[in-house]
C-alpha cells in the first residue's frame, strides 16, 4: 500500500513540477521579447499606462501585446456578469486605444489590429479588430 502511494505522490509531484516549469518558461518568453524589440516594449508600456487592470479590476487580470494583437487576459465569470453594454465599451474603447498606440508606433503602416479577450488558459473568448 505505501508503494502505490509513493508512486502517486511522485506523479503528483512530477506534473506540479511540470506545470510550474512551463508557467516559468511562457512568462519569460513573452518578457524577453517585449524587452527585446523597443517598439513592443513602448507598446507594452503604453498599454500599461490605460491602467486597464485597474479600470476594470475584477475582469482584466493583465495585458499582453503580441505584434498586432493586444491581449487581454481576463476573469470569464466576471466578464459574463458584466452589462452587455459595459462589455462592448470594454472591447471598442480598448480597440480604440489600441489603435492608436499602434499607430503611433508604426506610422504610416496600415494593417489590421485587434484586441483579444482570452481566459486563464490563453483561450480567445471575444476579440475585435480594425484597419489601421
Amino acid at each position: 500500500m505505501s508503494i502505490v502511494r509513493s508512486s502517486t505522490a511522485a506523479g503528483v509531484a512530477a506534473a506540479a513540477l511540470g506545470l510550474l516549469l512551463s508557467g516559468c518558461s511562457a512568462a519569460s518568453s513573452g518578457k524577453a521579447a517585449a524587452s527585446g524589440d523597443p517598439v513592443a516594449a513602448r507598446e507594452q508600456t503604453a498599454v500599461n499606462a490605460l491602467d486597464l487592470k485597474q479600470r476594470y479590476k475584477d475582469i482584466v487580470m493583465g495585458t499582453e501585446v503580441k505584434g498586432e494583437i493586444l491581449v487581454l487576459y481576463i476573469d470569464v465569470n466576471n466578464l459574463y456578469s458584466m452589462d452587455e453594454s459595459a462589455e462592448d465599451a470594454l472591447r471598442s474603447q480598448t480597440l480604440d486605444q489600441w489603435k492608436r498606440i499602434w499607430i503611433a508606433a508604426h506610422p504610416s503602416k496600415h494593417i489590421k489590429v485587434r484586441v483579444s479577450l482570452r481566459d486563464y488558459y490563453g483561450n480567445e473568448v471575444t476579440g475585435e479588430s480594425a484597419r489601421v
